[in-house]
């Protein structure tokens, strides 16, 4: 397991903490120990498609922390990251709240469309 994916884990509860994973990811930890992933980019899929090698080091493995929530602002892989989010999701816990624009590759993926909300622009919740 990678320092950081112990450090989230074992932050402790009562306080809300934040964890910067590089790029756009963050990983909140919520004081009642709820876990959300916003923007995480966890693979190297941008390089492949796109040709853009990583701005920084992998920080943490899909695979080493069952999240609560991913969420995923919008469609560039260096947010939805599409190598990642399967693994990311398997389980019975994760929920993915994505943008709109995200709902191709979802679908392409075949993540099972009880696990997912979409938003756009104009949803409030």
């Amino acid at each position: 397991m990678s320092s950081l994916a112990s450090r989230i884990l074992s932050a402790p509860l009562g306080k809300t903490h934040l964890f910067f994973l590089g790029q756009a990811g963050f990983v909140f930890k919520t004081s009642k120990g709820t876990l959300i992933g916003v923007d995480l980019y966890l693979s190297n899929c941008v390089e492949r498609f796109d040709g853009f090698k990583r701005l920084m080091p992998y920080l943490l493995d899909p695979s080493e922390i069952i999240f609560d929530y991913i969420i995923a602002t919008h469609k560039h892989y260096d947010h939805f990251d599409i190598d990642s989010i399967s693994t990311l999701i398997e389980n019975h816990q994760t929920h993915l709240i994505a943008a709109i624009d995200c709902k191709k590759d979802i679908e392409q993926l075949e993540i099972k469309q009880k696990k997912v909300t979409y938003v756009t622009t104009s949803d409030q919740y």
